[in-house]
């Protein structure tokens, strides 16, 4: 019995290890490394990594590029003042701002070329890949465009 009134435990204080698990480990860690390297040799061979069975991985798929569904509002805040709270210093500056990349751009055609560039469309998780058609859906296209 001890001094709180418990059963006495094994006094060893030092960690005991399973040696199996560890062995375990670095066996899978080791076989990691080794498809790291392969996938590396296989990209710069051009080649897509190759898709190991039991792997739980989620890969997040980016969407084709596509048409943006609004219009951007460039001359909406000409010729008027707006208070800004300043989060960060890329905010506080004048000029156009976006919130999802956090940086600003001084005038509407470097805004412009910054929501349509590879930077902020990753940041929004969508692809630079635009969608390949085929001559069937650009007939349909150009048939749909006579009629309208």
């Amino acid at each position: 019995m001890n001094a709180y009134g418990g059963e006495k435990k094994n006094s060893n204080s030092r960690r005991t290890w399973d040696a199996a698990v560890y062995e375990q480990k670095a066996r899978e860690r080791e076989q990691q490394i080794k498809d790291e390297e392969e996938d590396e040799e296989r990209r710069r061979k051009g080649l897509k990594p190759r898709v190991r069975p039991g792997t739980t991985a989620t890969v997040k798929t980016k969407g084709l590029l596509e048409a943006r569904k609004q219009a951007v509002n460039l001359e909406g805040m000409v010729g008027k003042v707006q208070v800004v709270q300043a989060s960060s210093a890329a905010s506080g500056q004048p000029g156009f701002y976006c919130s999802v990349c956090d940086v600003t751009v001084k005038d509407s055609l470097t805004y412009l070329d910054h929501i349509n560039g590879k930077n902020h469309q990753r940041m929004l998780n969508r692809g630079m890949k635009v969608a390949s058609e085929t001559v069937v859906d650009v007939l349909a296209k150009l048939e749909s465009l006579r009629k309208a």
